[in-house]
Protein backbone atom coordinates (compact mmCIF):
# COMPACT_ATOMS: atom_id res chain seq x y z
CA UNK A 1 0.00 0.00 0.00
CA UNK A 2 2.95 2.29 0.75
CA UNK A 3 4.11 1.93 -3.23
CA UNK A 4 0.62 2.58 -3.91
CA UNK A 5 0.38 6.11 -2.22
CA UNK A 6 4.16 6.71 -3.56
CA UNK A 7 2.36 7.21 -6.94
CA UNK A 8 -0.18 9.73 -6.03
CA UNK A 9 1.72 12.87 -6.74
CA UNK A 10 1.54 11.31 -10.52
CA UNK A 11 -2.00 10.88 -10.41
CA UNK A 12 -2.73 14.11 -8.82
CA UNK A 13 -0.57 15.53 -11.70
CA UNK A 14 -2.73 13.90 -14.84
CA UNK A 15 -6.20 14.59 -13.08
CA UNK A 16 -4.97 18.59 -13.03
CA UNK A 17 -4.22 18.47 -16.73
CA UNK A 18 -7.16 16.76 -17.35
CA UNK A 19 -9.57 19.11 -15.13
CA UNK A 20 -8.03 22.34 -17.46
CA UNK A 21 -9.16 20.08 -20.85
CA UNK A 22 -12.21 19.67 -19.56
CA UNK A 23 -12.71 23.23 -18.27
CA UNK A 24 -11.42 24.18 -21.62
CA UNK A 25 -13.96 22.11 -23.48
CA UNK A 26 -16.71 23.11 -21.11
CA UNK A 27 -15.89 26.73 -22.29
CA UNK A 28 -16.19 25.90 -25.85
CA UNK A 29 -19.30 24.04 -25.23
CA UNK A 30 -17.93 21.29 -27.07
CA UNK A 31 -19.50 17.55 -26.86
CA UNK A 32 -17.17 15.49 -25.07
CA UNK A 33 -16.01 11.81 -26.60
CA UNK A 34 -15.73 10.63 -23.15
CA UNK A 35 -14.08 6.75 -23.53
CA UNK A 36 -11.28 9.25 -25.78
CA UNK A 37 -10.28 11.85 -22.76
CA UNK A 38 -10.91 9.22 -20.06
CA UNK A 39 -7.97 6.58 -21.62
CA UNK A 40 -6.06 10.01 -22.37
CA UNK A 41 -5.53 10.35 -18.53
CA UNK A 42 -5.20 6.45 -17.67
CA UNK A 43 -2.43 6.50 -20.43
CA UNK A 44 -0.73 9.64 -19.14
CA UNK A 45 -0.99 7.99 -15.56
CA UNK A 46 0.43 5.40 -16.87
CA UNK A 47 2.99 6.94 -18.46
CA UNK A 48 4.21 8.73 -14.75
CA UNK A 49 4.31 5.37 -13.36
CA UNK A 50 6.06 3.46 -16.02
CA UNK A 51 8.56 6.17 -17.07
CA UNK A 52 8.27 9.06 -14.39
CA UNK A 53 6.77 11.35 -17.34
CA UNK A 54 3.81 11.74 -19.49
CA UNK A 55 3.00 10.56 -22.65
CA UNK A 56 1.65 13.98 -23.89
CA UNK A 57 -2.12 11.88 -24.61
CA UNK A 58 -4.02 14.84 -22.27
CA UNK A 59 -1.69 17.49 -23.36
CA UNK A 60 -1.99 16.94 -27.09
CA UNK A 61 -5.59 15.30 -26.98
CA UNK A 62 -5.01 13.05 -29.40
CA UNK A 63 -3.94 9.29 -29.83
CA UNK A 64 0.26 9.28 -29.17
CA UNK A 65 1.93 7.31 -31.74
CA UNK A 66 -1.42 5.42 -32.86
CA UNK A 67 -0.89 3.60 -29.72
CA UNK A 68 -4.15 3.42 -28.62
CA UNK A 69 -5.63 2.25 -32.19
CA UNK A 70 -2.75 -0.56 -32.09
CA UNK A 71 -4.37 -1.75 -28.66
CA UNK A 72 -7.75 -2.00 -30.64
CA UNK A 73 -5.84 -4.07 -33.14
CA UNK A 74 -4.10 -6.27 -31.11
CA UNK A 75 -7.86 -7.00 -28.59
CA UNK A 76 -9.62 -7.63 -31.83
CA UNK A 77 -6.68 -10.54 -32.43
CA UNK A 78 -6.24 -11.86 -29.88
CA UNK A 79 -9.90 -11.79 -29.84
CA UNK A 80 -10.78 -13.49 -32.88
CA UNK A 81 -7.36 -15.77 -32.20
CA UNK A 82 -8.05 -16.93 -28.36
CA UNK A 83 -4.64 -16.11 -28.13
CA UNK A 84 -2.89 -13.08 -26.97
CA UNK A 85 0.01 -11.57 -29.88
CA UNK A 86 1.23 -14.33 -32.16
CA UNK A 87 3.37 -14.06 -35.43
CA UNK A 88 -0.09 -12.76 -37.18
CA UNK A 89 -0.97 -10.02 -35.20
CA UNK A 90 0.82 -6.88 -35.99
CA UNK A 91 -0.17 -4.90 -33.12
CA UNK A 92 1.41 -6.66 -30.43
CA UNK A 93 5.02 -5.57 -32.19
CA UNK A 94 3.64 -2.32 -32.53
CA UNK A 95 3.45 -2.29 -29.04
CA UNK A 96 6.55 -3.44 -27.63
CA UNK A 97 8.31 -1.22 -30.73
CA UNK A 98 6.37 1.69 -28.81
CA UNK A 99 7.63 0.68 -25.49
CA UNK A 100 11.28 0.30 -26.85
CA UNK A 101 11.36 3.69 -27.83
CA UNK A 102 10.05 5.27 -24.55
CA UNK A 103 12.01 3.15 -22.90
CA UNK A 104 15.05 4.43 -24.95
CA UNK A 105 14.26 8.35 -24.21
CA UNK A 106 13.65 7.81 -20.58
CA UNK A 107 17.49 5.72 -20.59
CA UNK A 108 18.37 4.48 -17.64
CA UNK A 109 17.38 7.15 -14.81
CA UNK A 110 17.11 7.24 -11.87
CA UNK A 111 15.12 9.25 -9.08
CA UNK A 112 17.63 12.27 -7.77
CA UNK A 113 16.71 11.10 -3.77
CA UNK A 114 16.99 7.74 -2.86
CA UNK A 115 14.00 5.48 -1.37
CA UNK A 116 15.14 6.80 2.77
CA UNK A 117 14.91 10.81 1.35
CA UNK A 118 18.42 11.93 1.39
CA UNK A 119 20.14 13.51 -1.65
CA UNK A 120 23.09 12.69 -3.11
CA UNK A 121 24.76 14.95 -0.41
CA UNK A 122 23.32 13.23 2.45
CA UNK A 123 20.60 16.28 3.75
CA UNK A 124 17.13 15.21 3.96
CA UNK A 125 14.58 15.89 1.27
CA UNK A 126 10.99 16.91 2.16
CA UNK A 127 9.94 13.97 0.59
CA UNK A 128 11.37 10.60 -0.47
CA UNK A 129 11.17 10.14 -4.42
CA UNK A 130 9.17 7.92 -6.29
CA UNK A 131 10.72 5.01 -8.31
CA UNK A 132 9.60 4.66 -11.86
CA UNK A 133 8.51 0.93 -12.97
CA UNK A 134 11.39 1.28 -15.54
CA UNK A 135 13.47 2.07 -12.78
CA UNK A 136 12.73 -1.06 -10.15
CA UNK A 137 12.62 -3.50 -13.83
CA UNK A 138 16.29 -1.54 -14.92
CA UNK A 139 17.69 -2.44 -11.45
CA UNK A 140 16.31 -5.57 -11.26
CA UNK A 141 17.91 -6.54 -14.11
CA UNK A 142 21.72 -5.34 -12.26
CA UNK A 143 20.83 -7.37 -9.22
CA UNK A 144 19.85 -10.84 -11.40
CA UNK A 145 20.82 -10.09 -15.24
CA UNK A 146 20.34 -14.26 -15.47
CA UNK A 147 17.20 -14.46 -14.46
CA UNK A 148 15.13 -10.89 -14.95
CA UNK A 149 17.04 -10.13 -18.82
CA UNK A 150 16.36 -7.25 -20.54
CA UNK A 151 13.72 -9.27 -22.69
CA UNK A 152 11.52 -8.79 -19.08
CA UNK A 153 12.01 -5.18 -18.54
CA UNK A 154 11.12 -4.77 -22.18
CA UNK A 155 7.75 -6.91 -21.56
CA UNK A 156 6.95 -5.73 -18.11
CA UNK A 157 6.95 -1.65 -19.45
CA UNK A 158 5.18 -2.85 -22.11
CA UNK A 159 2.22 -4.90 -20.11
CA UNK A 160 1.72 -1.55 -18.63
CA UNK A 161 1.15 -0.10 -22.11
CA UNK A 162 -1.67 -3.22 -23.25
CA UNK A 163 -3.35 -3.57 -19.80
CA UNK A 164 -2.86 -0.46 -18.55
CA UNK A 165 -5.60 2.54 -19.98
CA UNK A 166 -8.22 0.76 -21.11
CA UNK A 167 -9.98 -0.92 -18.51
CA UNK A 168 -9.94 2.24 -16.47
CA UNK A 169 -11.48 4.17 -19.29
CA UNK A 170 -14.23 1.83 -19.59
CA UNK A 171 -14.66 1.85 -15.85
CA UNK A 172 -14.86 5.49 -15.79
CA UNK A 173 -17.22 5.49 -18.62
CA UNK A 174 -19.19 3.25 -16.87
CA UNK A 175 -19.38 5.22 -13.42
CA UNK A 176 -20.08 8.67 -15.31
CA UNK A 177 -22.59 7.25 -17.39
CA UNK A 178 -24.85 4.88 -14.72
CA UNK A 179 -24.72 8.22 -12.49
CA UNK A 180 -26.58 10.08 -15.64
CA UNK A 181 -29.12 8.07 -16.25
CA UNK A 182 -29.91 7.72 -12.79
CA UNK A 183 -29.38 11.43 -11.71
CA UNK A 184 -26.93 10.68 -8.76
CA UNK A 185 -24.46 12.87 -9.87
CA UNK A 186 -23.95 13.44 -5.89
CA UNK A 187 -22.03 10.70 -4.25
CA UNK A 188 -22.79 9.70 -0.84
CA UNK A 189 -20.36 6.31 -1.09
CA UNK A 190 -18.04 6.85 -3.63
CA UNK A 191 -16.56 3.17 -3.58
CA UNK A 192 -20.07 1.56 -3.59
CA UNK A 193 -20.25 3.78 -6.75
CA UNK A 194 -17.69 2.02 -8.34
CA UNK A 195 -17.97 -1.07 -7.44
CA UNK A 196 -21.85 -0.77 -8.73
CA UNK A 197 -20.21 0.36 -12.03
CA UNK A 198 -17.69 -2.58 -12.29
CA UNK A 199 -21.01 -5.24 -11.39
CA UNK A 200 -22.95 -3.79 -14.19
CA UNK A 201 -20.33 -3.27 -16.55
CA UNK A 202 -17.07 -5.17 -15.80
CA UNK A 203 -14.32 -3.84 -18.44
CA UNK A 204 -13.10 -7.31 -19.53
CA UNK A 205 -15.57 -9.45 -21.27
CA UNK A 206 -13.55 -12.50 -22.40
CA UNK A 207 -12.02 -13.59 -19.38
CA UNK A 208 -9.61 -17.23 -20.58
CA UNK A 209 -11.62 -20.43 -19.78
CA UNK A 210 -10.22 -23.21 -18.08
CA UNK A 211 -12.47 -26.42 -18.78
CA UNK A 212 -10.56 -29.20 -17.60
CA UNK A 213 -11.36 -32.09 -20.37
CA UNK A 214 -13.34 -35.05 -19.39
CA UNK A 215 -10.88 -37.56 -17.58
CA UNK A 216 -8.63 -34.39 -15.92
CA UNK A 217 -5.47 -33.39 -17.31
CA UNK A 218 -1.66 -33.18 -16.02
CA UNK A 219 -0.27 -29.38 -16.48
CA UNK A 220 3.46 -28.99 -15.56
CA UNK A 221 3.33 -31.82 -12.94
CA UNK A 222 0.54 -31.05 -11.88
CA UNK A 223 -3.13 -32.99 -12.28
CA UNK A 224 -6.26 -31.27 -12.73
CA UNK A 225 -9.62 -32.96 -12.00
CA UNK A 226 -12.31 -32.37 -14.34
CA UNK A 227 -14.39 -29.62 -14.76
CA UNK A 228 -14.28 -25.49 -14.39
CA UNK A 229 -12.01 -24.44 -11.81
CA UNK A 230 -11.94 -20.25 -11.13
CA UNK A 231 -8.36 -19.87 -9.29
CA UNK A 232 -7.18 -16.89 -8.08
CA UNK A 233 -6.28 -14.29 -11.55
CA UNK A 234 -7.16 -11.07 -9.59
CA UNK A 235 -6.05 -7.94 -11.99
CA UNK A 236 -2.23 -7.37 -10.78
CA UNK A 237 -2.67 -3.52 -11.37
CA UNK A 238 -6.36 -3.30 -10.23
CA UNK A 239 -4.94 -1.33 -7.30
CA UNK A 240 -3.21 1.35 -9.29
CA UNK A 241 -6.43 1.86 -11.42
CA UNK A 242 -8.53 2.06 -8.05
CA UNK A 243 -6.23 5.07 -7.08
CA UNK A 244 -6.93 6.70 -10.11
CA UNK A 245 -10.68 6.26 -10.27
CA UNK A 246 -10.89 7.14 -6.70
CA UNK A 247 -9.03 10.26 -7.49
CA UNK A 248 -10.67 11.64 -10.61
CA UNK A 249 -14.55 10.76 -10.00
CA UNK A 250 -15.45 13.11 -7.04
CA UNK A 251 -13.23 15.90 -8.00
CA UNK A 252 -15.02 16.23 -11.79
CA UNK A 253 -17.94 15.67 -10.56
CA UNK A 254 -17.35 18.16 -7.69
CA UNK A 255 -16.42 20.80 -10.28
CA UNK A 256 -18.44 20.18 -13.19
CA UNK A 257 -21.81 19.40 -14.22
CA UNK A 258 -22.14 16.25 -16.97
CA UNK A 259 -25.25 15.89 -19.49
CA UNK A 260 -25.65 12.57 -21.65
CA UNK A 261 -24.81 13.82 -25.03
CA UNK A 262 -26.05 11.70 -28.01
CA UNK A 263 -27.00 7.85 -28.47
CA UNK A 264 -26.90 7.54 -24.58
CA UNK A 265 -28.94 10.61 -23.96
CA UNK A 266 -32.38 8.94 -25.61
CA UNK A 267 -35.19 8.14 -24.02
CA UNK A 268 -34.43 4.01 -23.64
CA UNK A 269 -31.20 5.33 -22.26
CA UNK A 270 -28.83 2.67 -24.20
CA UNK A 271 -25.85 3.11 -25.28
CA UNK A 272 -23.57 0.91 -27.71
CA UNK A 273 -20.30 -1.33 -26.69
CA UNK A 274 -18.03 -3.54 -28.29
CA UNK A 275 -16.10 -6.25 -27.13
CA UNK A 276 -12.90 -7.45 -28.03
CA UNK A 277 -11.56 -8.78 -25.35
CA UNK A 278 -12.54 -5.66 -23.22
CA UNK A 279 -16.22 -4.18 -23.58
CA UNK A 280 -15.22 -0.32 -24.88
CA UNK A 281 -18.09 2.18 -25.25
CA UNK A 282 -19.04 3.23 -28.49
CA UNK A 283 -19.50 7.15 -29.60
CA UNK A 284 -20.35 8.07 -25.52
CA UNK A 285 -20.46 11.40 -25.51
CA UNK A 286 -21.36 14.08 -23.14
CA UNK A 287 -21.57 17.74 -22.47
CA UNK A 288 -19.73 19.65 -19.62
CA UNK A 289 -20.34 23.09 -18.01
CA UNK A 290 -18.81 24.69 -14.34
CA UNK A 291 -20.36 24.91 -11.50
Amino acid sequence: MSSLVSYEPYVDECADVFVERLTELSRAGASVDTGHWFQNYAFDVIGMITYAKRLGFLDRGEDIGDIISALGGHLTYATLARVLGGEKGRGRAFILHFTQQLMAASGTSRPSASANGNDDDGDELAAPAVESFLSKFQSKNVAAPETFTPYHVLTGCAANMVAGSDTTAITLSAILYYLLRNLAQQMLCLQAVIKEALRIHPATGLPIERVVPPGGSTIAGFHFAAGFGLGSRPCIGRHISTLEIGKLVPRILRDFNFTLDGLAAGPTGGWETHNMWFVKPQDFWFTVTTE
